[in-house]
């Protein structure tokens, strides 16, 4: 059947069609042009989360913590200094066995 315009049903239908398909397009690349524009101002204004459950600290509380801290440093102070390394099969291996005959003994075991 033929229009007013000279055209059928179904050119009309894809008229409609492809003007409903531009207007969905439209619609999106607004939308997202304007989360883009927004997005910037709630990065400037974001609220700091992290530092919502964070109290200062009282002077006593302060004090505490220098207190808890300088015992902290003089017990590691009193610790003895480590001396050199300690092999504990030592006397099992004995003190000359070679590193590297080791590696070899275990190749030629197979």
């Amino acid at each position: 059947m033929m229009h007013e315009h000279g055209k059928s049903d179904s050119a009309i239908r894809a008229m409609n069609l492809n003007a409903q398909r531009r207007n969905t397009v439209r619609s999106t690349v607004l939308a997202i042009m304007i989360v883009a524009m927004a997005t910037p101002v709630c990065a400037q204004t974001a609220p700091n989360f992290a530092a919502a459950g964070v109290k200062l600290k009282t002077d006593v509380e302060v004090k505490q913590e220098q207190e808890r801290e300088a015992g902290y440093k003089s017990g590691v102070s009193k610790i003895p200094d480590q001396k050199g390394k300690v092999d504990p099969w030592g006397n099992v291996r004995g003190a000359t066995a070679p590193a590297s005959g080791q590696n070899q003994s275990r190749s030629n075991s197979k």
